[in-house]
């Protein structure tokens, strides 16, 4: 009899476990939905040996989200935040969600804009500048990780020298990308 009830109580145990098992499993699942994002999965191989091992990553797309998209307000026609969207390309939503707050920056030329914009609470982390004028001249710059990335429309000029003060004043530290 101890033999049955032992092996019951095993059983049991087991039964448990799986169940508890299944649960954690489903609110993990539930934890991992991001409601700002869709996901994909992207596979990525990997150039080791062994050619059976692939890395998996997640890749999240924003949603049009008015505070993602504050920094499409700043340009003075479509045609000109075509030109930023070709300009930053794949960098897109770096801008989007870096410029959820916007202040513009003051110039002297009447004929060149200025924008500052950042991701409030991680100022001097999340951090971009925006520098266009009426040619269609364009200037970008924004933080990602240790880099400072740098685009530009102007091949002469990589960078604007608003752009160059902000990247001494707060990340002269961090390495330049050119994009």
């Amino acid at each position: 009899m101890k033999k049955v009830l032992s092996i019951m109580s095993v059983f049991l145990v087991l039964f448990v476990i799986s169940a508890c098992s299944e649960h954690v499993s489903q609110e993990k699942e539930k934890g991992d939905q991001q409601p700002e994002a869709e996901a994909s999965t992207v596979i990525e191989e990997d150039d080791t040996e062994d050619d059976s091992s692939s890395v998996e990553q997640e890749e999240y797309a924003l949603e049009d989200k008015e505070e993602y998209n504050q920094i499409f307000g700043i340009f003075l026609d479509k045609e000109m935040e075509d030109s930023f969207r070709k300009l930053v390309g794949d960098d897109l939503d770096i801008f989007r969600v870096t410029f959820q707050q916007i202040t513009p920056v003051p110039t002297e030329n009447e004929n060149l804009y200025a924008f500052h914009g950042y991701m409030p609470g991680l100022e001097g982390v999340a951090e971009g500048v925006v520098v266009f004028d009426n040619s269609g001249n364009m200037w970008a710059a924004t933080t990602e990780g240790e880099n400072v990335n740098m685009y530009s429309t102007d091949e002469n000029e990589k960078h604007h020298p608003i752009i160059e003060d902000w990247r001494q004043s707060f990340f002269s530290g961090s390495e330049i990308v050119y994009k």
